[in-house]
């Protein structure tokens, strides 16, 4: 059970970390845009 939580939280982190990843990945794409 106990792992089960962990993995459980270890996904959620990882998808975190995706979506601020993806977020970046916008907003210099944005900045790249703007400069262009």
């Amino acid at each position: 059970m106990t792992d089960f939580v962990a993995d459980q939280l270890k996904v959620r982190i990882y998808e975190d970390r995706a979506a601020m990843g993806a977020d970046a990945a916008r907003m210099a794409a944005d900045t790249i845009n703007l400069l262009l």
